[in-house]
């Protein structure tokens, strides 16, 4: 990556040349490319059965620059279809639609926690959820966003939470160098995937801005086609999408820590 770090086969390095070619391998469980079957998709579910639930949430909320104008407006999450996925679009128009009706949906933590925080097990993967964005906070990675997806943002109980982090690297990341290699390597808990499965309950993915824009635009691709399909059966579904910087989020956090429960008929 160009004066920056990549994750090459889920390990973290410090590479200082461009590699304005390079195609992401990555791959939620090995190092070999991963392809995606091309294979028809049935969608059972109706367009106008699928609404978004809302909820009384501060409109003036003040977020970054690189996030959606509509985020304190319209922040819900989609019900689930009757096969236990998020939508991958609402409403009646299908798909090319309004944004805002299009998968991955923005949100807040608060919102994440109010209608998937359903269960202990659910509560406590939020609480590393939570507490792994706090950490990325304090090593500085404060701009961009974050993909949810996995079986957490399904009708079942969850094993994880699978978050792909969009992000600007902090300066000491885009200087390279040993600095950049003695940061990773004192922040190893919170980059390296088997580390963070352990310690935070989550399925960790990274996707950096500072690469050159055909990097990005290969890696969203790859990222968006993988995780945006159930893995069982093809089935195309919905995720969801949280700023870095939400306002909001110490009131997750304190609804978390209380043992809030979701609401009824959410999931398990």
């Amino acid at each position: 990556m160009e004066n920056g770090w990549a994750n090459d086969c889920l390990r973290l390095r410090v590479d200082t040349k461009p590699s304005v070619s390079h195609r992401p391998r990555l791959s939620r469980g090995h190092c070999n490319s991963v392809r995606l079957r091309v294979a028809p998709l049935v969608v059972e579910y109706r367009r106008r059965t699928h609404t978004r639930r809302h909820y009384r949430i501060d409109t003036s909320l003040s977020v970054s620059d690189s996030t959606p104008s509509n985020v304190g407006v319209e922040l819900a999450i989609p019900s689930f279809t009757t096969q236990g996925v998020i939508p991958p679009y609402v409403g009646q128009q299908g798909p090319g639609g309004a944004h805002s009706d299009m998968s991955p949906y923005v949100t807040t933590c608060l919102e994440v926690t109010r209608a998937l925080g359903t269960s202990q097990r659910r509560l406590d993967i939020l609480r590393g959820w939570l507490t792994h964005r706090r950490e990325l906070r304090r090593v500085g990675i404060t701009s961009g966003f974050q993909w949810l997806d996995g079986s957490f943002v399904e009708d079942k109980v969850p094993n994880d939470l699978d978050v792909i982090t969009l992000f600007y690297p902090p300066h000491v990341l885009l200087a390279g160098g040993q600095a950049a290699n003695q940061f990773l390597q004192t922040n190893n808990h919170l980059f390296e995937r088997s580390a963070v499965r352990q310690a935070y309950m989550l399925d960790a993915f990274w996707l950096d801005f500072s690469q050159p824009p055909e990097n990005i635009a290969r890696q969203t691709r790859y990222w968006f086609g993988l995780f945006s399909h159930r893995r069982v059966d093809d089935l195309w579904k919905g995720m969801l999408e949280v700023p870095l910087a939400d306002p909001n989020e110490a009131a997750a956090v304190a609804a978390v820590d209380a043992g809030l429960a979701g609401l009824p008929g959410v999931g398990p």
